[in-house]
């Protein structure tokens, strides 16, 4: 049975450094998969330093069916997701969900919220079932200057649905804070008459 670890932080926290040197000491062969568009040239660089910066037998993914790719790796890898950022800004681009400018039209958000979180349920399933531990990198946005804009709000919210859908599933969440690690427990809530009240993972309301 695979595992699946989501490694939560700010930009430039340490997330990246922590997934690789669990891959090193795993011992095991690692792909990582990259789900990314470069769309200027600061990013491409960004990627190619990334990428640059991987030991040459590591096995790189280029592709947005994070499902499909860790299905597809041999039994007993090393997975890293690197990152779910670029998966969903992807994601809602293709859906026509713009990040930038006007308001998103709300049937299409509504559409690519559900296929998103089905989607990373999916994942999370195909992790249970496999042999091969997964680490999927994530951003925190919605932390620093509230979003400009009514796409980017858009974004925020459903970058935080995923991260609560997959964190539902995880095996273990990391909050990585300049380069501090920090172990995210489950919340369990106990009711008056000693009951336990787990999340609801099916539940689509608005993070706060």
């Amino acid at each position: 049975m695979g595992a699946l670890t989501l490694v939560v932080g700010g930009q430039k926290s340490g997330k990246s450094n922590l997934a690789v040197r669990r891959a090193v000491a795993s011992g095991r062969p690692v792909v990582v998969v990259t789900p990314a568009v470069a769309r200027d040239d600061e990013f491409a660089a960004r990627v190619a330093r990334h990428r640059a910066d991987r030991p040459s037998d590591w096995e790189t993914v280029e592709t947005f069916d994070l499902a499909g790719a860790v299905r597809d790796v041999g039994s007993g890898s090393f997975v890293i997701i690197d990152a779910l950022d670029t998966w969903l800004a992807e994601r809602m681009e293709r859906s026509g969900v713009a990040l930038d400018g006007a308001e998103p039209d709300h049937s299409a958000l509504e559409q690519v919220t559900d296929a998103v979180l089905t989607e990373l349920g999916e994942l999370a399933s195909v992790v249970a079932a496999g042999r091969s531990d997964v680490v999927l990198i994530a951003g925190q946005p919605g932390l620093g200057v509230h979003a400009g804009s009514p796409g980017s709000r858009a974004y925020v919210d459903l970058h935080g649905l995923s991260l609560q859908t997959l964190s539902d599933r995880a095996d273990e969440v990391l909050l990585v804070v300049a380069g501090r690690v920090l172990p995210l427990a489950h919340d369990r809530v106990q009711s008056a008459d000693g009951a336990v009240l787990e999340r609801d993972h099916e539940s689509r309301g608005m993070p706060l």
